[in-house]
This record gives C-alpha cells, sequence and structure tokens, in this order.
C-alpha cells in the first residue's frame, strides 16, 4: 500500500509575469494510493529445471484537480456562430430583415457581396481578449490482474532454455469533470459593431426585434445597441465559444460536462531465451520478449479539452555477452539490441504554443544499438571501469495525419553516452570515486524539424563527478562534487514558446553515514 499526494504550480508560458489573469498557469493537486499484492510459488529439482508461478492485483486510484487559467484573443466571427450557443435565434430571418432594411428592399448593399456574412467583433474592457479559467478534475482507476510464470530447463550441461510469460488484464475507468468559465464577466462589452459597418444600424434593428419578445423592447433596444452583453444569460458561452474556436478547440470544448470512459485491456507477453556457457567464465544468451505500456486519456491546457490514447506493443531482441576473467579481476560484458514498436505513444507537440500537445499512438518505430561495459581490478586496491552505448532511433510508420513525423528520431535519445572513472579503496578507510560521463546531443520535439526548421537540439556534454571519504569502525564521512567544472547545458532546449530547461549546475556537499 503506498499513498502520495502532490502539489504543483505550473508557469506553463515561461514568459515573464505579465499580471493574473494574463499570464498563463496551472495548479494541481493530485492524491495517489496504490494498492498491491503479488505471490510467488518457487520450484527446483536440483537438476536441471527451476519453475516460478506467480499472480499480482494491484489497483491504482488517484483524485486529481487541475485548474488552468490562460488569455486568449477573441476573434470576429460570422454572426451565424451564435447558432451554436442559441439556437432559438432565426439567424438567417435576421440577416435577411437587416439586408432588406439597409437595402430599401433590394438585398443588395453598394461594396457589400450579396450573402456576404455579417462579422461581429467582440471588444474587451481590457483589450481584444479573455480570460478563461478551465477546472478539470480527474478520476483515473486502475485495476490490474496478472498471472506470470517462468520456467529454465538445462538442456545441456552448457546450454539452457527459458520460456516466461505474463498474462495481464486491465481495466481502467476514467471519470472526467471539465467546466471552462470566464474568469472575469464583468469586463465583456456586448456586441456592438459588424464587420460590414454599412449594417451595423439595420444589424441593430434586426437584433431588437428578434430578441424583443423574450427580453422587451427596453431591454432588446439596449443588447442590441451594445450596452447590455447580447443574451444575457448565455453571453460567457458565446465568448468561449469563439476563443476556444479561433483555438483549434472543438465545437463543444467551451461546454461543461461529465464523462465516464472505460478501457480494459488483455494482453499475453512471452519471453524466449537461449543461453549458452561457452565456457566456465563465457556466455552468450539470445532473447525475445514481447511487452506492452496501457492506454489512457490526457488533458490539453492549452485547447481546454481531454484526449484518449490506446496501448502501445513492442518486441524486444537481445543478444548478450558476458565474461570475467579466471582470477575474476576484468568483467567484460556487452548487449546488441533490436526493438520493434508499434502503435508507439509519443507527446506530439501539435503547434509552437508550449504544452499544445497531445500523447497519440502515431505508429511504428524501431529502435536499435550496443551497449559495452568493462571494470578492471588494477590493484587491490583500485578499480577502473567505462561503458559506452550507441543507439539509433527512427518512426518508420504514420497514419495519414501524422506524415511529418514519419523517419524522425525520438526526442530526448542521444545516439552516443558513454562514461568512465576510477574508485579507489585503501587499507586504512580512505577512499574516492571520479567519473567522466557524456551524452550527445538531441531532439527535443516532434516533428525534429519543428520550431521553423531549426532542428533545436539539447546539448552534448562531458561532465566530471567525484567523492572522497573515509570509513571508520561504524560511521563513514564523505564529501562530493556533482558536475565539477560548472558546465552549462540545456537538458530541455524547448522550441515550443522559447523555453529553455538547463542542466544542474555544479552541487557540492557532505555527509555522515552510520551503521548499527
Amino acid at each position: 500500500f503506498a499513498n502520495l499526494m502532490t502539489n504543483e504550480v505550473d508557469d506553463f508560458d515561461r514568459l515573464p509575469d505579465q499580471g493574473a489573469p494574463a499570464s498563463p498557469i496551472r495548479l494541481n493537486e493530485r492524491d495517489n494510493t496504490d494498492w498491491i499484492q503479488e505471490l510467488r510459488l518457487l520450484y527446483d529439482d536440483g537438476d536441471r529445471l527451476e519453475v516460478l508461478l506467480g499472480g499480482l492485483y494491484a489497483r491504482r486510484f488517484s483524485d486529481d484537480l487541475t485548474r488552468v487559467e490562460q488569455t486568449f484573443g477573441v476573434p470576429a466571427i460570422e454572426l451565424t456562430a451564435l447558432a451554436r450557443i442559441n439556437p432559438d435565434l432565426d439567424l438567417d430571418a435576421i440577416y435577411q430583415d437587416a439586408v432588406d432594411t439597409a437595402s430599401g428592399g433590394t438585398a443588395t448593399i453598394a461594396g457589400v457581396p450579396a450573402g456576404a456574412p455579417l462579422l461581429v467583433s467582440d471588444p474587451i474592457l481590457l483589450g481584444d481578449t479573455a480570460a478563461i479559467g478551465s477546472d478539470f478534475n480527474f478520476e483515473p482507476d486502475f485495476t490490474t490482474l496478472a498471472v506470470f510464470g517462468e520456467a529454465s530447463y538445462d538442456l545441456t550441461d552448457a546450454l539452457e532454455f527459458t520460456f516466461g510469460f505474463r498474462y495481464e488484464r486491465e481495466e481502467a475507468k476514467f471519470t472526467t469533470f471539465q467546466l471552462n468559465a470566464l474568469i472575469e464577466p464583468t469586463d465583456i462589452a456586448a456586441v456592438s459593431a459588424t464587420g460590414n459597418p454599412e449594417l451595423a444600424p439595420a444589424v441593430e434593428g434586426a437584433l431588437t426585434t428578434a430578441l424583443t419578445p423574450s427580453l422587451g423592447a427596453g431591454d432588446a433596444a439596449a443588447v442590441a445597441g451594445g450596452a447590455t452583453p447580447l443574451i444575457v444569460p448565455r453571453y460567457g458561452e458565446f465568448v468561449q465559444t469563439l476563443v476556444l474556436l479561433a483555438n483549434g478547440a472543438s465545437d463543444e470544448a467551451f461546454l461543461p460536462f461529465t464523462s465516464t470512459n472505460e478501457q480494459t485491456f488483455n494482453v499475453f507477453m512471452p519471453k524466449f531465451v537461449l543461453s549458452y556457457d561457452v565456457t566456465d567464465n563465457v556466455s552468450v544468451a539470445l532473447s525475445a520478449q514481447r511487452a506492452y505500456r496501457p492506454g489512457g486519456i490526457g488533458i490539453n491546457p492549452v485547447r481546454l479539452s481531454l484526449f484518449d490514447f490506446g496501448p502501445e506493443f513492442s518486441w524486444n531482441y537481445e543478444l548478450a555477452f558476458r565474461s570475467v576473467t579466471a582470477d575474476g579481476r576484468l568483467v567484460f560484458n556487452g548487449n546488441v539490441f533490436y526493438i520493434d514498436w508499434t502503435d508507439q505513444q509519443i507527446e506530439v507537440q501539435l503547434t509552437e504554443t508550449a504544452q499544445d500537445e497531445e500523447t497519440q499512438n502515431v505508429g511504428s518505430s524501431e529502435l536499435y544499438g550496443i551497449e559495452l561495459q568493462a571494470s578492471f581490478d588494477a590493484t587491490d586496491d583500485l578499480q577502473l571501469f567505462a561503458s559506452i552505448g550507441v543507439i539509433e532511433t527512427e518512426i518508420t510508420a504514420v497514419d495519414d495525419t501524422n506524415l511529418a513525423l514519419l523517419n524522425n528520431e525520438f526526442p530526448f535519445a542521444p545516439n552516443y553516452s558513454g562514461s568512465a572513472g576510477f574508485t579507489y579503496r585503501h587499507p586504512s578507510g580512505f577512499n574516492g570515486t571520479f567519473d567522466l560521463t557524456f551524452q550527445g546531443e538531441s531532439f527535443v520535439l516532434l516533428p525534429n524539424q519543428q520550431a521553423a526548421g531549426t532542428g533545436l537540439k539539447n546539448d552534448s556534454r562531458l561532465l566530471a563527478n567525484a567523492r572522497i571519504g573515509y570509513d571508520f569502525d561504524n560511521f563513514s564521512v564523505y564529501a562530493f562534487a556533482s558536475n565539477l567544472f560548472d558546465d552549462t547545458y540545456f537538458v530541455n532546449a524547448d522550441a515550443a514558446g522559447g523555453n529553455v530547461i538547463l542542466g544542474d549546475p555544479r552541487v557540492v556537499g557532505g555527509g555522515v553515514s552510520f551503521e548499527f
């Protein structure tokens, strides 16, 4: 059993504070609870066969409250957009009445094409913007049942075959509530102009006529003339409609709603391993294993909307080499791997607006590479170690809506990484470690060439770290330094919104540890 509560504040445009509510912020409170129970049975015949069988029950649920506040521009929009929030208005009749009145019944006006839509603009007292607050209550509930097993059998004294499996059923239930509302509705002025200025008086007259039965003559005239918000009870929804449609949201995004979505995943994941002891100190192994990650649901704070995504699957193939010299002083290991990924879940940046992104199952991908590790006991007190990794990633197939992702590399996946260093332990108790770590550059976004074709990348870096200490009988003292030379580098050169995140600066510290 585990329970974790978090409280976060995120200034997600990463720009200087413009004053509330202009600066976009996201407030999040999350209460996560996990229940996990696992049972394992082991069998060993003492000769050639080892068997493991097990079962698992897990439940994970959380109460996730998110508040997003941001400011949007309010665009001009066709008068017919009013029908989205007040279908009782006969807008065709209003429009035709306005044209007839202004044109003297000829249905044409100089400079105005016949049938041209009326445009309304929505002036806001703080400028042509509207501040909208969005509240999301997200309650995911996952129940997982799994049966797993593994059996290893020595075919010969040197050759062993292992078969494993995991059958998993996951039931996911997502209860969501969403409400978008104007933060300062009193700052909204009424619709009082059109894109065709010649029609303005006629539009006011037509609206007055249309609204008089429901509002009365005086109020209807005030509304049409701009003194009172248009369609008073639902004016806020109308403004939200303009804002959200202009910023890429769906027609229904401004409507408050509660929904319950359920997803069920049944997955069988086999594993095969064939290992061979070349000598007593050298072995090789070939393995194949299927893996998966379930789908889910998420929030796009920019579009004020929810999105869902499906599970992803992969087949992982690996050839491993393990060796140690007879005296145990030199250890050398290596892995060559290939992963075939389908329905991959990737954070796709929809526009260059910060955090306008969604998790999508973009298609198929592959990654392959090699890892080498070595350690050598140069003396009884001094150990040397080194490692290197090379990896290639590529999105190999996508659907028609994500063609820009084809042949892209994974973001935050450097092609090269490695480390080297030494550890020294003197019999007196003095000890120390020094290492260098290297990581190559990597792309930030998908598509890789987003950000106006710059292909912005995270920096490569070579960092030094050190630790020295002294061990007494039952306690130790030590001092350490990470990023010893205080190098500056980007770990997230996020092109969306011009944001960057720097790597940790030099950190120096120390401590004492006790053994009882």
